[in-house]
């Protein structure tokens, strides 16, 4: 059995200008290379839920745990060591190329001021191959198509060899190809011992690629588990407030709606 790299004890947590909790008494345990989808309708909490792994929200109640250690523990360059964040969007004020804009994954690395050395040059380069963008890397990130830079947020993340990968909405702005060649990617990872925690709006996706599923409503879990027990329409329906079926089609699950 995969040992917890990722623990939510009794969370609270509310946003200053909201009364009511963003989430509420949220406990859940993240085994080490699993690839867990968080499902649920908008407000759910799922974004609020990756941005406590950062540290970047503080629970009002609770502890979030990373192997083992309080969050509290960690310094800003651990944590950029140990989590790697491919967020929804990103303003990119300055016109970076490709290839620096990747090279910003290994800040973590690096001491203040330093310039990134030839080593993670390799690196970012590696990043670059291993999404399929390295004809890109000399080109402006402003002038790429939406589908293009959200790659490109993905091997920065590559680039900081992160053992924990969050990705918020990944698919959001990618055609079916690249959506193929993600889901290809995360299962590599995931077999490399990166364990991999996406939120998405797509069900399809989280069943083609998650071996975990956790549904959430109204900042609480409904249920988590392994995808068999957990990717149903029961509980999809309960989770969205509409009907929903899961059907087989060969190997692969099918949402239905009406």
């Amino acid at each position: 059995m995969n040992k917890t790299i990722l623990v939510f004890k009794g969370i609270n947590f509310s946003y200053p200008s909201q009364e009511q909790d963003a989430l509420r008494n949220l406990t859940l345990e993240i085994p080490q290379g699993s690839i867990v989808a968080i499902l649920g309708p908008n407000g759910a909490g799922k974004t609020t839920l990756l941005h406590l792994v950062l540290g970047w929200l503080k629970p009002r109640n609770g502890q979030v745990l990373l192997a083992d250690q309080p969050m509290e523990a960690y310094t800003r360059r651990e944590i950029g060591q140990w989590i790697g964040l491919v967020p929804q969007s990103e303003h990119i004020p300055f016109d970076y190329s490709v290839l620096n804009y990747v090279l910003f994954g290994r800040t973590p690395y690096l001491k203040p001021l330093e310039m990134p050395g030839e080593e993670d040059l390799h690196i970012a380069h590696q990043a670059l191959a291993r999404m399929e963008l390295e004809h890109l890397a000399y080109r402006s990130v402003a002038k790429l198509s939406g589908g293009e830079r959200q790659m490109v947020l993905i091997a920065r993340a590559l680039a900081q060899l992160p053992r924990l990968l969050l990705l918020d909405e990944p698919t959001s702005h990618l055609d079916l190809g690249n959506k193929g060649r993600l889901t290809s990617l995360l299962r590599q990872l995931s077999g490399d011992g990166v364990t991999i925690i996406f939120t998405t709006h797509e069900p399809d996706i989280a069943a083609a690629v998650a071996d975990r599923i956790v549904l959430m409503r109204n900042g609480q879990i409904l249920t988590a588990g392994e995808l068999a027990n957990v990717f149903n329409g029961q509980y999809l329906s309960e989770c969205y407030q509409t009907p929903v079926e899961v059907v087989e089609v060969g190997s692969h699950r099918v949402v239905l709606w009406n």
